[in-house]
């Protein structure tokens, strides 16, 4: 018993050292998200938390007032209730503020960490070692200020107050969890397959209540926005650039395969969406099936089962980040559990994870499409194992018909849009030199874009002929275009500023298949 706690301390003193090794180096590096959540409080104590808050141009014009440069900030993705979170840390300046929140989150964290070791009462001497493997997300949750350390916290805090049956401090955990972050709403299906309904049900109205509380400080229609609006898109994958390699999931593959787009995905040859959304079904359908079916193994224990489905979230979902692989430590950790005493398999996994963490994607994305993604078939084979490996004796799959016959019917008809006959203004020999145009005019130059590359706030013109524009004779109406009555698009992408050029071209800003407010110009041949 000696050496078991030992092995957590040695763990935790590991732990300890990799954070202090970096911590107090971000000073020297960009704000990077941080500068999302710091503004958006500072903003809300202001009195300046409106709609501008969720359309990025605004947003960065806001920020780079209060004396920043050389950024890009993005609060698009945020959840209303986060700009109350971070209230606490905007009284000093955004880079100490940015240092003093990931101290104390990684003090709950690694509390957080302790107390988890000491449940599992894990007897591999791999734990001590297991830091390291999260060696980069560890790194990449400090420089970019992110909060997966207090996320992966609060995680593992709601399941130990479920272990205990303390079913309100659980809810409260995993509610705020979910509302910080929203991924972590896949813990409702651990709950609903492990037929817990009554802490399902706090669960879900800890969420809600948590969701709505910012509506006590800001314009409701902000919140219903978001969540009506900007989170159906995000959870469609569109965010930022939907087709970056950098995101390593199987649903950008698929986008990069089967999809093209002039300016985001000019070199795939194919325009296939509806290969591509079955083949996506496909695949989020099987993870789904396959974790249901592990998960309703009674003899698995509770934390496999919460792990399982949180590493089931992770495949699934359409944005990978280095900071976000910190949450592979829970089905690292239910594997270790389960398979203590077999060091091959431990150490296999151990291995892939670290490929997994560590991998530099960003020497991968100039080869061919299938090459690009060396992170996600890392992920792929620790799956593999892992379901191989905690699979019981008597494993069958079970295939559950029943879902297949609800899901895919309700999938194809929520897929099922009616697309606009407009392209891109602005292609440019497959790279988007405007990869973010916030404001356009046009005047005897040509067209003046308003645009933020690289980090930077410019203005260029592009030579346009222009004899006649007309603003009157296009209406922009619940978000759609009408000409002389005529319906010209039916998209749920945000739409701005249409004109009328020479009497044959609509021109307006959009910000189709691309991330929520990521505008560029679109034109419509009338």
């Amino acid at each position: 018993m000696r050496i078991l706690k030992d092995y957590q301390t040695l763990s935790c003193c590991v732990l300890f050292i990799i954070a202090l090794s970096f911590l107090f180096s971000t000073q020297k590096y960009y704000l990077s998200d941080f500068g999302n959540y710091y503004y958006g409080s500072k903003f809300l104590a202001e009195g300046r938390f409106d709609a501008t808050i969720y359309e990025i141009g605004k947003f960065n014009l806001l920020v780079k007032a209060e004396g920043l440069d050389h950024f890009f900030l993005n609060y698009t993705p945020i959840p209303p209730v986060t700009s109350l979170c971070y209230l606490p840390f905007i009284f000093t300046n955004p880079f100490l503020s940015k240092i003093i929140f990931g101290l104390i989150s990684f003090l709950f964290f690694i509390v957080s960490y302790k107390r988890l070791l000491q449940h599992l009462n894990i007897r591999s001497a791999g734990i001590v070692l297991l830091p390291l493997l999260f060696y980069i997300p560890f790194k990449s949750n400090f420089y970019s200020g992110q909060s997966y350390l207090l996320l992966s916290a609060l995680l593992i805090e709601g399941f130990l107050a479920q272990e205990k049956k303390r079913p309100l401090l659980a809810a409260l955990f995993w509610g705020f969890s979910i509302a910080l972050k929203i991924f972590p709403a896949i813990i409702l299906l651990y709950l609903v397959v492990s037929k817990q309904f009554r802490l399902f049900g706090y669960v879900l109205t800890a969420t809600i209540v948590i969701s709505v509380l910012p509506a006590l400080f800001i314009n409701h229609e902000i919140i219903l926005n978001y969540y009506t609006h900007i989170l159906p898109r995000l959870m469609n994958g569109d965010i930022n650039d939907p087709f970056s390699s950098s995101y390593q999931s199987m649903q950008v593959l698929l986008k990069q395969l089967f999809i093209h787009d002039d300016l985001l995905n000019p070199t795939n040859s194919f325009d296939l969406p509806l290969i591509y959304f079955l083949l996506n079904l496909f695949f989020v359908l099987v993870i789904l099936l396959l974790s249901i079916t592990f998960l309703t193994n009674s003899t698995r224990s509770s934390f496999y089962k919460f792990s399982t489905t949180l590493f089931c979230g992770i495949l699934i979902s359409g944005y990978g980040t280095n900071y976000g692989l910190l949450l592979l430590l829970f089905p690292l950790l239910a594997f270790y559990k389960e398979r203590e005493y077999h060091s091959f398999p431990l150490v296999t996994a151990s291995i892939l994870i670290l490929f997994t963490c560590s991998v530099p994607v960003y020497r991968f994305f100039d080869l061919p499409i299938l090459l690009r993604f060396p992170r996600l078939y890392m992920l792929l084979s620790f799956s593999l194992l892992y379901f191989y490996e905690t699979r019981s004796k008597n494993f069958k799959w079970r295939y559950h018909p029943l879902a297949v016959f609800i899901l895919l019917p309700a999938a194809l008809l929520f897929n099922k849009k009616q697309t606009d006959q407009s392209f891109y203004l602005l292609p440019s020999s497959g790279k988007n030199n405007f990869s973010f145009i916030y404001d356009y005019n046009i005047n005897q130059n040509g067209l003046q874009l308003s645009s933020i590359k690289n980090d930077y706030f410019q203005k260029e013109y592009i030579p346009f002929t222009v004899f006649i524009k007309d603003s009157n004779k296009c209406i922009l109406r619940n978000n759609q275009l009408y000409y002389e009555g005529r319906q010209l698009t039916f998209g749920s992408d945000n739409k701005l500023k249409p004109v009328l050029i020479n009497n044959k071209q609509l021109i307006y800003l959009s910000d189709k298949n691309r991330g929520p407010g990521f505008y560029t110009l679109r034109k419509i041949n009338i």
